[in-house]
């Protein structure tokens, strides 16, 4: 594996992958302090390896994350906060091939762009990681950033009170990921 290897995300979305270290490049240059960071984690029953073969295989965990069984690479994300059903459709972005960093850890760099409506929803930049653990099983963790929108304006709304619900919306996406991916392994050989 070449020491340096630079991923297209999208149409204009790439990472830079330097060993086991994972680098976002923004489209656009903004303010760094505005750049929000949030991470998840789930566990699964599975061993590494099934793991790492069912998630270079999107086709099998990835399509119909929106609930509405269709083909395409959209997911529905959201939480509910404060009592408030708060969801947005997305178009998922994930690199052509998950990579093995190590022995033991595989990351797959994703993002996912809002569908329709109002630019107030951010876009979102990261990667799925699953890592060997311990008793056999396997950790999926999400580690990703974005950008508020609104400039300063919703960086400081970010701040106040949007982070919350982008933290609760990267837990239900990484719970569902992880239901998707345990139902695909527990599915009898065809």
């Amino acid at each position: 594996m070449p020491d340096l290897v630079v991923l297209g995300l999208g149409t204009d979305r790439f990472a830079l992958v330097n060993g086991s270290r994972l680098t976002l490049l923004p489209s656009i240059a903004l303010p760094r302090e505005w750049l929000v960071f949030v991470q998840q984690r789930a566990r699964l029953a599975h061993s590494l390896a099934s793991v790492e073969a069912v998630l270079g295989s999107p086709e099998r965990w990835a399509t119909g994350l929106d609930g509405a069984g269709g083909e395409q690479l959209l997911g529905r994300v959201g939480a509910h906060l404060s009592g408030l059903a708060l969801y947005k459709q997305v178009r998922l972005h994930l690199a052509a091939a998950p990579i093995k960093v190590s022995p033991t850890r595989t990351v797959l760099p994703l993002g996912w762009t809002a569908v329709g409506g109002l630019p107030l929803f951010p876009e979102l930049e990261g990667q799925l990681e699953v890592e060997a653990i311990g008793d056999g099983g396997t950790l999926l963790t999400m580690r990703a950033s974005y950008l508020p929108p609104l400039g300063a304006l919703g960086a400081a709304i970010d701040r106040r009170l949007l982070h919350r619900l982008a933290e609760a919306t990267i837990k239900e996406f990484v719970d569902k990921v992880a239901a998707r991916l345990d139902s695909a392994l527990s599915e009898p050989p065809v």
